[in-house]
């Protein structure tokens, strides 16, 4: 995967409204964008061999599996995506803007987290959540991206919608990650 050509301006240069043009901040950006492509291959690259040697398949697919979801989750979207109402009644607010409640079940969770250390066993290269955390696992780098859409896209947006109409409105990507603390 490579980005796309960017042409990059000569300093000092016009643009059709007279603005002049930094082909530093070109440069700048061209450098950011290649280097988020080839990260992004890579991931690619070691999501496509994993899935080779995964231990759950189904992990690695589209579709949401009932299993994944805790009992009392799955019967509130059992004849589709319920009302508000409905969804604030699960839900345990502990502090103001931050709610407690069952999603993933307790299968799901085992599942994914032998996955994960299946992955880290694997001699894959590893994508970390950030600089600051050696012990954690981009779960969209090891090829799980779509099972997390399509959890965000099913679930994660109406109970979000439900209980932030305005932001949880606009969820639209997801950043998904776990972390081990020693």
């Amino acid at each position: 995967l490579r980005g796309p050509l960017m042409p990059l301006r000569k300093g000092g240069e016009e643009e059709e409204d007279g603005s002049k043009v930094r082909s530093s901040i070109d440069a700048k950006y061209l450098a950011a964008w290649n280097d988020a492509a080839e990260r992004h291959r890579d991931d690619l690259q070691s999501a496509a061999q994993y899935r080779k040697i995964c231990l759950h398949p189904t992990l690695f697919e589209l579709a949401v599996q009932p299993s994944w979801l805790a009992p009392s989750f799955l019967a509130a979207f059992a004849g589709g995506q319920p009302d508000a109402a409905i969804l604030h009644s699960m839900v345990e607010q502990v502090a103001p803007g931050i709610f407690a409640f069952d999603f993933l079940s307790a299968h799901f969770c085992d599942q994914l987290l032998c996955e994960l250390e299946q992955y880290e066993n694997s001699g894959l290269p590893v994508s970390r959540p950030n600089s600051m955390n050696n012990y954690g696992v981009v779960i969209n780098a090891i090829g799980m991206e779509r099972t997390m859409d399509a959890l965000q896209r099913q679930y994660v947006r109406p109970m979000a919608m439900a209980l932030f109409p305005i932001e949880g409105e606009t969820i639209d990507h997801h950043h998904t990650f776990m972390v081990q603390y020693k």
